[in-house]
């Protein structure tokens, strides 16, 4: 499903079905049936549904049908990368929190500190993590 959500070949209300949706099941009929696990009503239009399976059989290149399933997903794009994003703040702020700079300024200056929730991730040195146009 990401792949679809990256290829810009939904938006809008699709879009935020592909990213908030679970895969459940796909069958193994002529035409494939993805299960999804949505949690939001809001998300599951007729015409919100059928641009997604649009979207997802242009994709795949194959006709995919969806059928939604009310409830609370347990695996969907968006809890990926929140995932994703919570593991690279953590490994900042180990990484932050092992630099001998860091150390010797928080030494220095005994009320420094680093504050909670405000290490951001970049591109990390001695990984390949570099955003376009910028470098650590």
């Amino acid at each position: 499903m990401r792949e679809v959500i990256e290829s810009g070949r939904v938006s809008g209300l699709a879009r935020e079905l592909a990213w908030q949706s679970g895969l459940q099941s796909v069958s193994s009929d002529q035409v494939p049936v993805w299960s999804l696990m949505v949690e939001h009503d809001s998300l599951t239009g007729e015409g919100v549904v059928q641009t997604l399976a649009s979207a997802l059989g242009a994709q795949l290149g194959l006709a995919v049908q969806l059928e939604i399933c009310g409830g609370r997903a347990t695996d969907t794009p968006a809890q990926r990368e929140s995932q994703r994003r919570q593991e690279r703040v953590r490994q900042a702020e180990a990484h932050l929190a092992a630099d001998e700079e860091v150390q010797a300024l928080l030494g220095q200056f005994k009320t420094a500190r680093i504050v909670p929730g405000s290490v951001k991730p970049g591109a990390m040195p001695g990984t390949n993590d570099v955003k376009k146009g910028r470098s650590s």
